[in-house]
């Protein structure tokens, strides 16, 4: 219990102090150049700038992975046009992640982390792991774990007419 607590909470907080900075300027979360899974090509992030970001973190063989991306899969289904998703490999060689990914099967872009990414975020990511940015790509929250469509629902600064009320719950 108590490594559980540590893996989820401690860790997670020391490695995230530095890029969840105090001052009022928050760091983008866009300003990478990441490869896609889906094809060869690099791709900037500041693509995805006008919408609110969700981006998500798994690595092969978690099945927390596996669950928190048909999570997201059904929130864009209910939220639609309301946030971008993103998907972003991590802990395994591109074709392990390749694999992952047919498995995984987001309705959303895929990447692989780049060595920059995992310097500012950390390299001892725990999966999954979710980051949250604003219409410009302004860095507002991170989550550790399996979260559920309304608890990521709560952390995207969404406008309030970006959900289908008619849908059922999440």
């Amino acid at each position: 219990m108590r490594a559980d607590f540590w893996l989820l909470f401690v860790l997670p907080v020391t490695l995230f102090s530095g890029f969840a900075c105090a001052s009022e300027v928050q760091p983008s979360i866009l300003t990478y150049e990441l490869r896609s899974l889906d094809s060869p090509e690099r791709h900037r992030l500041d693509r995805y700038k006008g919408s609110p970001v969700l981006m998500t973190f798994f690595q092969p063989e978690c099945r927390w992975c596996e669950q928190q991306i048909k999570r997201v899969n059904q929130l864009l289904d209910h939220c639609p046009g309301g946030f971008r998703a993103l998907a972003i490999g991590v802990h395994g060689d591109r074709q392990r992640l390749r694999r992952e990914l047919r498995h995984l099967r987001p309705d959303f872009p895929a990447y692989e982390a780049s060595p920059k990414l995992l310097a500012d975020i950390g390299d001892e990511i725990v999966t999954p792991f979710t980051l949250v940015g604003d219409r410009e790509g302004r860095f507002k929250n991170w989550l550790v774990g399996l979260m559920s469509g309304e608890e990521l629902i709560v952390h995207l600064p969404l406008e309030p007419s970006a959900c289908d009320k008619e849908k059922h719950s999440l």
